[in-house]
């Protein structure tokens, strides 16, 4: 989440840690962003790294989902699998709209890309 205060990155913290406010989620304003990585990765059990705007944010593991709420504006999403370098793309977040980010496996490079299937 991000501080309704300051509009700094709290994780999933229930205060900020720049400013100190107790954070709220304020839904007005925001746009959701449907991370998955379906279960169709045998043999790789290892989780993609999760960064928003260079902030770690989460490990996603095999056959997983997750749901974020960002603010309206520009957003850098970063994801990274164990030693691979980081990849980064930039998502302009609009109120109210829906976004879908899905990982499928890279079998040229190794590790994960982003589906042709993911509507950002």
């Amino acid at each position: 989440m991000f501080c309704s205060n300051c509009g700094a990155f709290t994780g999933t913290n229930n205060f900020c840690e720049n400013c100190g406010a107790k954070v709220t989620e304020n839904i007005e304003n925001t746009g959701v962003l449907t991370i998955t990585r379906p279960n169709k990765f045998v043999g790789v059990a290892i989780g993609i790294e999760i960064y928003i705007d260079g902030n770690p944010y989460t490990n996603i593991k095999n056959d997983s989902q997750i749901e974020l709420r960002l603010p309206e504006g520009k957003h850098t999403i970063s994801y990274k699998v164990w030693c691979r370098s980081l990849k980064t793309i930039e998502l302009n977040v609009a109120r109210g709209n829906n976004y879908e980010l899905i990982f499928t496996p890279d079998y040229i490079l190794g590790g994960f890309k982003i589906s042709k299937n993911s509507k950002l």
